[in-house]
């Protein structure tokens, strides 16, 4: 019989279909793998692939491994922009062009944010924000400030330990700006580029996108280094060079479930020990 897999999440339930990892677990139900998904305090057999939707996932997440089955993700703890960023500046920063200004966290730090209830303090400043995040002292929902120059950033974001300020190194090709996505599981994947007129780009703006030959060396390094299994990368390539904007262990997609694409991620799995198709 198929290995199971388990799919370990801080609450049981029903994963969200625009996750990837729900995508390709419809391709290994298909295979004859059983499939489940919730926490776990022990890995007991199968393969275990950690997906917490929180920047942070803290000890009590991951469960024990006593027979050394695989547990995919195991050392992915932390994905902060802080914990890996090259661009990130301090109020002192030499740097001339222009700024772009981020939440540490994830995602907009959203699904911290659905953790814990809105005070009605946070809700005026959530509003205030659609018109001057800057009077607001909050970030616009779903969006990232570009600055003109580092003095356009406001002292109250300095002070912030959830947000960052890196320098705006856009990937401009024609008129347009562009951002690349790396989307992996074991030794399968894929990249892509995605175009928008907007600076900041993202799901609800991009007009175009092509499918890429090549990741560049660098990012394989990366993903060796801290020990990524499965996960997608956003990054630029400037001057010859890529550049890591966003990490995430829990991606989402717009792809269709019979995408040939996402066939192939699912034939990852087989790349870890004891997960041989039948």
């Amino acid at each position: 019989m198929p290995s199971p897999v388990h799919i370990i999440t801080p609450q049981p339930g029903q994963l969200r279909q625009n996750y990837v990892i729900a995508l390709l677990a419809e391709y290994w139900k298909a295979w004859g793998h059983p499939v489940c998904c919730g926490p776990l305090e022990v890995l007991e057999s199968g393969v275990g692939i950690m997906h917490v939707n929180l920047t942070k996932v803290a000890a009590h997440h991951i469960p024990a491994t006593p027979d050394q089955h695989p547990l995919l993700n195991r050392h992915v703890l932390d994905i902060s922009k802080s914990s890996f960023s090259t661009l990130r500046l301090q109020p002192e920063s030499a740097w001339k062009g222009p700024v772009i200004v981020k939440s540490d966290l994830n995602y907009f730090g959203n699904p911290e944010k659905t953790r814990h209830r809105e005070g009605r303090l946070e809700q005026v400043q959530r509003l205030l924000a659609r018109k001057s995040w800057k009077l607001a002292h909050r970030l616009p929902s779903n969006d990232y400030p570009v600055l003109a120059d580092i003095n356009k950033v406001p002292g109250w974001v300095w002070r912030r330990q959830d947000l960052i300020v890196e320098r705006f190194l856009p990937e401009r090709i024609g008129d347009s700006y562009s951002i690349r996505g790396w989307l992996f599981f074991g030794e399968r994947g894929y990249a892509y580029r995605l175009y928008s007129r907007s600076p900041v780009v993202k799901a609800g703006n991009i007009t175009h996108f092509d499918i890429l030959d090549d990741v560049p060396e660098e990012l394989h390094s990366f993903r060796r280094q801290h020990g990524f299994d499965f996960g997608k990368f956003d990054y630029v390539e400037v001057e010859g060079r890529a550049v890591l904007l966003d990490l995430n262990k829990t991606p989402t997609t717009v792809a269709k479930s019979d995408s040939p694409r996402l066939r192939d991620l699912a034939e990852g799995l087989y790349d870890f020990p004891g997960m041989g198709k039948c």
